[in-house]
């Protein structure tokens, strides 16, 4: 009997000691706006569970986010942008953004906060839904505005025109046949300039080959190049490694790189990486070899991200 129990006891500890690591593992969890601890442990659209792997910039990259939002509401210093697995992430809150909130640090008050962004005491406290005596706590995130901001819209698209088709670039019969928006791909020649500058890069392609899908059309988010296998990728611009790996799902092994606190560009199904994380690239250097991970032909995916939106390519990259 005394065995029993002792085998009893034995396998209860195992079972409530593989309880407490689990329930760690999901209670990792961000920071929200009243500085308490969210206690969601069920994973929804808004949410995202990290995985080995992730980054702040891969997981802001994959929902269509600009990476300071991301971390903005989940708390993340952008010094460090430090994540961990099993870390639970909003990922989506309607009309938030980096320019129209602002959280709450030492010394700050409700009135020091309206002052600082010319706002009135009233209009704050109604939009963050706070009463007298206007109690804030440190880290809570205060809207400061309850519109959508200009922050959130990627350029405006140039609108197509038949007498400046870039030739060289057009995509093949397949495509044309299959697709109705292939148009949209169609720049003004001197709109390249101006966004070039808006960018403050400067551009180059980054690979040779045939563009067998374009921007927008069967809901592509950039440009797939078709080429041989194990040809150069380069970086499109001067910048910085946030991501290498193959964590995405559907992008294979994938390099994102950061070229500004605006722009980032990404090159998807790689047979080989030739750079790392956090290092810096020229413009023109080769980071990858083109292959077919994740994809069932051999191209090049590439695009171009403003503020975490995709960009038509085509208006920054120069004419062939």
């Amino acid at each position: 009997m005394n065995k029993k129990l002792a085998l009893f006891f034995i396998v209860s500890s195992i079972i409530i000691a593989g309880c407490s690591t689990t329930s760690t593992q999901y209670r990792r969890s961000f920071v929200n706006g009243n500085g308490a601890k969210s206690g969601a442990v069920r994973l929804s659209d808004d949410q995202y569970m990290v995985k080995q792997g992730d980054t702040l910039f891969s997981i802001a990259f994959m929902n269509g986010m600009d990476y300071r939002t991301l971390a903005l509401i989940n708390n993340i210093d952008l010094k460090t942008s430090i994540i961990h697995p099993g870390d639970i992430l909003t990922v989506k809150i309607k009309g938030l953004n980096s320019k129209n909130v602002y959280r709450v640090r030492s010394g700050d008050t409700l009135y020091s906060i309206a002052r600082k962004h010319h706002k009135s005491i009233d209009q704050l406290a109604k939009i963050n839904k706070i009463t007298p005596p206007y109690t804030i706590n440190l880290g809570q995130l205060i809207i400061l505005d309850n519109k959508k901001s200009i922050y959130d819209r990627a350029p405006a698209q140039v609108k197509p025109v038949n007498s400046n088709v870039v030739a060289a670039n057009k995509p093949s019969d397949t495509e044309s046949k299959n697709s109705k928006v292939n148009e949209k791909a169609v720049v003004v020649n001197n709109s390249r300039q101006e966004y070039n500058k808006q960018s403050k890069l400067s551009w180059k392609w980054p690979t040779n080959g045939t563009i067998v899908r374009n921007f927008a059309s069967k809901n592509s988010s950039g440009l797939d190049i078709a080429g041989k296998k194990g040809q150069n990728i380069v970086s499109a611009a001067n910048g910085k490694v946030v991501y290498a790996g193959n964590a995405l799902r559907g992008y294979g092994n994938l390099i994102i790189i950061k070229h500004n606190d605006d722009y980032l560009s990404a090159y998807a199904h790689n047979d080989q990486l030739l750079v790392k994380e956090t290092q810096k690239v020229k413009a023109g250097q080769v980071i990858a070899k083109m292959g077919n991970t994740d994809s069932d032909r051999v191209n090049l995916h590439f695009e171009i991200r403003y503020r975490g939106e995709a960009v038509n390519p085509y208006n920054y990259l120069p004419k062939k």
